[in-house]
Order: C-alpha cells, then sequence, then structure tokens
C-alpha cells in the first residue's frame, strides 16, 4: 500500500470515528428533556409493563421490569444507580434525561454517558427539565436537628469558596426542604419554604419570597445529589 493510500485510509478512518463519537456525545441542551416511565407501586402483578432497552445498534442492553422486586426494596434497578437516573418509588417512576421525541422513531435516552434506545409508547412521557423540577420536586438535603446541611449554598451559580453559604437543620422533626426556582445549565436555584405561609394563602406558598440560593445540582453527567434530597410533589 503506498503512501497516499495510506494516508487516505487513516483520513477516512478519522472523519468514521469522529463521526461515530458523534452519535454518542453528550451536549448541554441533551439536559432539557426528562423522559417519564412510570409504573403502578400498589398494583402487585406480572401485568407491569417491562421495558427493552437497546443500544444504538438494536442490540439489547437491559429490560426495565417494573414489577421487579427492586424497585420496591432497593430504590430501582441496581444496573442503572449512579447513572443520571431518578427513581422514586412512592410514586412509581424512573426519570431518565432524553432527546427530542421522534414520530415513529424509539426515543432515545441517557444512561451513564451513553444514548440507549427505548419505545416511546404508552407510560412513557416527555417533560422539559425546567417544568418537571420546578413545578414537581422539592430539593430536601437530609441532615439531623442542629446538623449543617450536606450542600454547597452559593448566591449565584458560581463555585467560590468565599462565597459558600452553610445552613443548619433546625427543625427538630421537620426537613428543611426548598422549592426548586430555576434550573440553569448544572445549576439550580433554590428558594427556602416557610410552611407558615401555607396557612392563609397559597399564592405565597407559590411565590415565597423567602431566601434563595444556588446549588450546583450536576457535573457534566453525574448527578451529585441522591433521589433521597429530591421530594416528588406537585404545586399544581
Amino acid at each position: 500500500m503506498n503512501k497516499i493510500t495510506t494516508a487516505l485510509l487513516g483520513l477516512l478512518l478519522m472523519i468514521l470515528g469522529s463521526s461515530c463519537h458523534s452519535t454518542q456525545a453528550v451536549s448541554e441542551s441533551d439536559y432539557d428533556l426528562i423522559a417519564i416511565l412510570s409504573f403502578d407501586p400498589t398494583v402487585d402483578s406480572t401485568a407491569q409493563p417491562k421495558y427493552l432497552i437497546k443500544n444504538l445498534d438494536g442490540t439489547p442492553f437491559d429490560t426495565l421490569d417494573m414489577n421487579a422486586e427492586y424497585n420496591f426494596f432497593n430504590d430501582g434497578s441496581p444496573k442503572l444507580s449512579g447513572k443520571i437516573v431518578f427513581f422514586f418509588s412512592d410514586q412509581g417512576c424512573y426519570h431518565f434525561f432524553c432527546k427530542k421525541p421522534e414520530e415513529g422513531k424509539p426515543l432515545q435516552i441517557l444512561i451513564g454517558g451513553e444514548w440507549k434506545l427505548i419505545e416511546y409508547r404508552a407510560g412513557v412521557w416527555v417533560h422539559s427539565t425546567q417544568d418537571f423540577f420546578t413545578s414537581e420536586i422539592l430539593f430536601s438535603p437530609p441532615a439531623a436537628y442542629g446538623e449543617e446541611l450536606p450542600v454547597a449554598f452559593y448566591p449565584t451559580p458560581k463555585e467560590d469558596p468565599t462565597q459558600r453559604i452553610t445552613l443548619k437543620q433546625d427543625e427538630a422533626h421537620n426537613q428543611k426542604d426548598f422549592f426548586i426556582r430555576d434550573i440553569q445549565g448544572e445549576w439550580m436555584k433554590v428558594e427556602l419554604w416557610n410552611p407558615d405561609l401555607l396557612i392563609d394563602d397559597d399564592e405565597l406558598y407559590k411565590q415565597g419570597n423567602q431566601p434563595t440560593y444556588w446549588v450546583r445540582w450536576r457535573n457534566q453527567d453525574k448527578i451529585l445529589f441522591s433521589h433521597l434530597y429530591f421530594n416528588y410533589y406537585s404545586l399544581d
């Protein structure tokens, strides 16, 4: 093989390699949508759905059995743990970041920094990340009475050690909860919930005018807080 042919072959392999890699590449905009897969935790029946998850080339990756015991006793499938997947056993839902659905095509979901395929069918809903967090989720860092919350709070969406704010759990039997008011990339804006505002005016509950902070909730393809830091709750 002469030098020109070898050079051209090398260039072709580089182009193909780049193209293949781009199909797996994850960009910032790939965290704008969340796919929700649901099952009914009150129903003990083999009729619960099973979702076959495939690799991009169509080969099987995993079968997500919504009736499996791990959904009830181990907070979701151990194979998916820590791979940017939320699981709430009380709501019976898995949550994956996903790409925009295309009619007649499988839905692309993000698992462990890689794109997988799943059938887009009944029981699968797609929501914007912004709407999902700001309308259905409370940020509730676990801590015992008098302990500091295990979270770095900041006045702006920037990690500046000189500006870090520490908060303590000041209720003996109550969790300190925060509304999630905004999502900006890897940062979320949270507002301290004052439960006293629930007494008279529900609008104050939604627009509390309480202290706000910024927390970094993910680092690229890794969520920085487990599901124990979030509560599923609808404000509608």
